[in-house]
């Protein structure tokens, strides 16, 4: 059995590179999808959020107001004071 030759050898290793970088290629391509997955998936999610906040923002006036409308309501009334029949 004879030693390989140099250019059996480069041409060998040119085929390992080239069924290396197709793989890594490939990895590249179904990570870059993963990615704009999550991406999308993240703005989703802010988008959401800011939303969620708003309707809290509105809700949370609503209440204050009718909080304050209430205990106005709720008041106690206190009735003028009697005049004073001394000074008559």
């Amino acid at each position: 059995m004879s030693e390989p030759s140099t250019t059996d050898i480069m041409n060998g290793l040119a085929d390992l590179r080239s069924h290396f970088d197709s793989k890594i290629d490939a990895l590249r391509s179904e990570h870059g999808r993963q990615l704009e997955e999550i991406r999308a998936e993240q703005k989703r999610l802010a988008d959401t959020q800011a939303r969620t906040e708003g309707q809290l923002s509105v809700m949370l006036q609503w209440l204050q107001s009718m909080d304050q409308r209430f205990g106005a309501l709720m008041a106690p009334i206190n009735p003028p004071p009697a005049p004073d029949r001394r000074r008559a």
